[in-house]
């Protein structure tokens, strides 16, 4: 578990993270399967790394009339606990 997920938000802002979210650009195939992600911003280095495995790991629809490959973006949101 990431450690500053686990904290309020407020201490979030005095850590120097401006929110929750992590955004990750990715570039997917007419598989649906993910070429690459690199993360754009937001988090800690746990939580961008774990933005970055998710992403990976993301299958999205199968359409063969879809550009080769396309890019996108996808938000992760961390919840502090």
């Amino acid at each position: 578990v990431c450690p500053l997920a686990r904290v309020m938000r407020s201490a979030l802002r005095k850590a120097g993270v401006d929110s929750l979210k992590v955004v990750v650009n990715v570039v997917i195939n007419q598989r649906g399967e993910v070429l690459s992600a690199q993360v754009v911003s937001g988090g800690d280095e746990c939580m961008r790394r774990t933005a970055l495995e998710a992403a990976r790991g993301s299958v999205f629809d199968y359409n063969e009339s879809a550009p080769v490959r396309q890019g996108g973006t996808i938000t992760y949101v961390f919840i502090p606990q």
